[in-house]
């Protein structure tokens, strides 16, 4: 019921910060004194509270999920948002994830995540997860009607059209880039794996 109330909370990526706590970077969380404001902050291993949070880039591979906590001295509704976005790489996507409710949201699309909570505290329901782009594809065109694939009822079907020097690999990969599926072929035609 007040909305102009906020505890904002601050992530960000550095090449010089650490997996662990460091004063240099981070700042632990001063819960605040007025009991009408919520206490927003990232959990770090070994149970620190930080209300900034720097992360190592070199950790940051494909997903990155950060636990979040939260402290409410009275029950209402609690609006989580991403207020300000600053140098964020392209192709990275930022999900909040609710465990109880299931939900997970894309915070870059959707305006906000609003939640009914009774006073207490949630250190191991809320996280943030930080999604880069998995397949690493770039923008190649691809030559027409060499070879096309698509799934249905749960099988991979493919139609090769042109082999060049007698044979032809299929590959299927899952979305972290490892090689579920390899088969040689010899002459174009139909397939399903």
């Amino acid at each position: 019921d007040d909305t102009a109330s906020a505890d904002p909370a601050v992530i960000y990526f550095d090449d010089g910060a650490q997996q662990y706590f460091d004063g240099g970077f981070d700042a632990l969380k001063l819960m605040n004194t007025d009991m009408l404001v919520t206490n927003l902050y990232s959990v770090l291993t070994g149970d620190k509270n930080l209300s900034v949070n720097a992360l190592p880039t070199e950790l940051f591979d494909t997903t990155l999920t950060v636990p979040l906590g939260l402290i409410i001295y009275r029950d209402g509704e609690v609006r989580f948002k991403i207020r300000d976005i600053e140098n964020l790489p392209g192709g990275v996507n930022i999900y909040f994830r609710d465990a109880v409710t299931g939900s997970v949201i894309n915070m870059l699309t959707e305006q906000d995540y609003k939640v009914i909570l009774s006073a207490g505290d949630y250190n191991n329901r809320f996280s943030l997860a930080f999604l880069k782009s998995t397949t690493g594809i770039g923008d190649h065109p691809a030559a027409d009607g060499i070879f096309s694939a698509y799934e249905s009822s749960g099988k991979i079907k493919a139609m090769v059209n042109t082999i060049s020097g007698g044979e032809g690999i299929i590959t299927i990969y899952d979305m972290a880039g490892r090689p579920l599926y390899i088969k040689k072929v010899y002459e174009t035609g139909y397939y399903e794996f």
